[in-house]
């Protein structure tokens, strides 16, 4: 979907050397969720 997509080309820019430490954290937490997918929240 659009935000796995997204998510994606977040952590391609990254890892291209977008890389900013504060930044380092938020990736690896993106990772962690895209490697466990969770159920889908009602908003």
């Amino acid at each position: 979907d659009d935000k796995t997509e997204l998510i994606a080309e977040l952590l391609e820019y990254y890892d291209d050397g977008g890389w900013r430490e504060a930044d380092e954290e938020l990736a690896e937490t993106i990772r962690s969720a895209v490697a466990t997918p969770a159920p889908a929240v009602d908003e």
